[in-house]
């Protein structure tokens, strides 16, 4: 794999979500294009098992009818109402609370395949720190604000168990 975009997301300051959204304009993020990404802390770390790390997600993507930069919108516009499947609710969570956050991009090597190097990354992080990576589980229906607050919502009855 080859590092392609190295690059720091925060909240409230020059270089916040709006960066990730101007993905899907980068030349070598287009049409087709196969990658896979890390987003990491940058400044702090997490207590996993095994020792500390950074990382917090591990991911890839492929988009054929858009670009494939259109795929970095992780990081949910409003923390409650939206009903956004792409994005993450843990990196989102990270984000608003004004963690800085890196995104590593790499292209994938000739024979090289997205979805195999994603879980060799993944699986790699659970041999090292005892554990995949935080964030990686937080996307998809039951992921969005909007689902959570409504799990919330009904059920707080419940909450000090957790």
């Amino acid at each position: 794999m080859k590092l392609i975009k190295d690059m720091v997301i925060q909240n409230k300051a020059p270089n916040n979500r709006q960066i990730l959204l101007n993905l899907q304009r980068e030349p070598n993020l287009g049409i087709g294009k196969e990658i896979v990404y890390i987003y990491s802390l940058m400044e702090d770390e997490i207590n996993y098992p095994k020792q500390k790390g950074k990382i917090i997600y591990i991911g890839e993507a492929l988009r054929n009818k858009e670009a494939t930069g259109k795929r970095f919108q992780h990081i949910f516009p409003d923390d409650s109402t939206s009903n956004n499947y792409v994005g993450n609710y843990t990196i989102t969570q990270y984000y608003n609370l004004g963690y800085k956050l890196n995104l590593k991009i790499y292209e994938l090597d000739t024979g090289e395949k997205r979805e195999d190097m994603e879980h060799i990354l993944s699986t790699l992080h659970l041999q090292k720190y005892g554990s995949r990576p935080i964030a990686n589980g937080s996307t998809g229906q039951y992921s969005t604000p909007k689902y959570v607050e409504m799990i919330f919502s009904g059920n707080q009855r419940y909450y000090n168990l957790v």
